[in-house]
């Protein structure tokens, strides 16, 4: 299993796509395309979770994070 955030990343990149989009006057012409690349940059972040997911794994757990300071009720 590996230590990259995916999680965090996958939710990450579509709020700050989502910000800079936002914060683009009204108008501008690369808006939709800029959108449409940040949603592609989504599904590829995605697909690529999807591929580091082991199906014959014996833990519990997959793909999960654990920061410090943060308690799980699990």
């Amino acid at each position: 299993m590996t230590d990259f955030p995916w999680l965090t990343l996958l939710l990450l990149v579509p709020m700050v796509g989502a910000a800079v989009v936002a914060g683009m006057p009204r108008g501008f012409a690369k808006s939709r395309e800029l959108a449409m690349g940040i949603s592609l940059v989504t599904l590829l972040l995605g697909v690529l979770m999807a591929f580091q997911f082991d199906i014959g794994s014996s833990t519990q757990y997959q793909l999960s994070e654990v920061y410090p300071g943060f308690r799980s009720s699990v």
